[in-house]
């Protein structure tokens, strides 16, 4: 409680970082994503993306109609999550495909696809462009290739 309103703390488990945390305000529909979700665009350099991936469904879940990220203007729908989502995936998949391929993480780095990404998070305007790529790029291609490297050698993760 805080006063007399309802707050709920959850953990939602390793995603962009080990202690990631949200907190819901279910009455008046606030939910505070913490770095889960941060405009403009996702830090990866801690992240485990499958589990992140499962947090952003968690969010999804909660129903806010205000979504309050770590970083970034306030939203009012899951438009944004929903890209963040289609991020992760995306680099997941590419990078579980070049550890299958026996290829190295600087081929991946050099070579993975963000192209409609930085469309999508930068919209054409050249600081948020730079945001990904170097925010995004070069950290996310190397946790995700060490996740999928880590789950090549029989791990289970989400």
């Amino acid at each position: 409680m805080l006063g007399t309103r309802r707050v709920q703390l959850v953990r939602t488990g390793r995603g962009n970082t080990a202690g990631d945390a949200i907190a819901f305000i279910p009455d008046a529909g606030v939910l505070l994503t913490g770095d889960l979700v941060t405009v403009p665009c996702p830090f990866p350099s801690a992240a485990c993306f499958s589990e992140w991936i499962v947090a952003l469904d968690r969010l999804k879940e909660m129903r806010a109609t205000r979504i309050v990220p770590g970083h970034g203007h306030s939203m009012t729908d899951y438009g944004y999550n929903d890209l963040v989502r289609e991020l992760l995936l995306s680099t997941r998949e590419q990078a579980r495909a070049t550890v299958r391929a026996g290829t190295p993480v600087d081929t991946l780095q050099q070579t993975i696809d963000f192209g409609s990404f930085i469309q999508r998070f930068g919209g054409g305007d050249i600081v948020r462009t730079d945001a990904i790529n170097s925010f995004y790029r070069e950290p996310a291609a190397r946790r995700a290739f060490d996740e999928a490297q880590f789950e090549s050698q029989g791990a289970i993760l989400q």
